[in-house]
């Protein structure tokens, strides 16, 4: 087991990642397909977003946590990619995170390696969303699990 993944490892039984499985807001598939520098969660979303109420999104996580991850939606059934169609759209931040026009290989947001680079006024704009070498994998679950389920932060 590589440092990288023995980081992410730890971060998976710390307590932000497990109060988060608690609440049923992210986990691990029903049978979940690691292989390190790669891993598959699901974000739990409004059905309106997805009708199965959850968001799967396959992670490559090379060089964790010195460098961000990359997460792409995911088709769990075929193990592949969500075909861009299959994207979550709608209001608010929704369509904006999830635009497959933009790059069909990762989300639109600040913590997400691809997104980040060229975004640099990101950084100062949203810098609690912004990715450091500290930064864990809840960092982006939760992005996402916000972005999903704005009435839960609305109120």
């Amino acid at each position: 087991m590589t440092a990288e993944e023995a980081l992410f490892c730890a971060h998976l039984e710390g307590v932000p990642f497990r109060s988060g499985v608690d609440r049923g807001r992210w986990g691990f598939p029903d049978t979940p397909k690691t292989s390190w520098p790669h891993c598959t969660l699901w974000v739990q979303c409004e059905p309106r977003f997805a009708g199965s109420g959850r968001v799967y999104l396959r992670f490559d996580l090379s060089g964790y946590s010195s460098t961000a991850p990359n997460g792409v939606p995911w088709d769990i059934e075929n193990d592949q990619p969500l075909p861009n169609e299959k994207w979550p759209k709608g209001p608010g931040n929704v369509s904006k995170v999830f635009n497959p026009g933009w790059n069909n290989r990762a989300l639109y947001m600040p913590c997400d390696r691809l997104a980040m680079a060229g975004h640099e006024p990101w950084k100062a704009a949203h810098p609690q969303w912004w990715w450091s070498a500290d930064s864990e994998i809840t960092l982006y679950l939760e992005f996402v699990h916000r972005c999903l389920n704005p009435l839960d932060y609305d109120k």
